[in-house]
């Protein structure tokens, strides 16, 4: 009976989880001065879903544009990867290189500023998934 039930869950899974879907997914996306730095992403693989690299569970990813000026002031956007639209309110979290946290919230437009030269950057907004980078 045990038995059946694993097969019958692993059966549910993957017809919900099909190929198909996989295709279609895009992951999070990181850019620095219009350049694609995506593999400095450090949480692409998710702790949720059937361990393949989207997971079971769909959740929406956020791109993250990061503009430099003078090396030490630090522009940046906070977008949906699918529409490119503003994520307003989405909670970022930078870590210089000299160790200072700073916390900030996207504006209206999705934008956000803050001085000094990057180590660590994290965002989250609820519905989405966590985007981490590390520089």
């Amino acid at each position: 009976m045990r038995s059946l039930v694993v097969c019958l869950i692993l059966l549910c899974c993957s017809a919900s989880c099909g190929s198909k879907y996989y295709r279609s997914i895009r992951l999070s996306e990181f850019t620095i001065n219009s350049k694609n730095k995506s593999t400095k992403i450090i949480n692409r693989i998710p702790d949720y879903g059937d361990g393949r690299r989207e997971g079971c569970i769909i959740m929406p990813q956020i791109r993250v544009e990061l503009q430099t000026q003078a090396d030490t002031l630090i522009f940046g956007r906070v977008t949906d990867v699918d529409t490119r639209k503003p994520l307003i309110g989405a909670n970022v979290k930078s870590i210089s290189k000299a160790g200072i946290e700073t916390r900030l919230t996207t504006d209206s437009l999705g934008a956000f500023k803050f001085a000094g030269r990057l180590r660590h950057l994290e965002v989250s907004l609820l519905g989405y998934r966590n985007f981490t980078a590390r520089l």
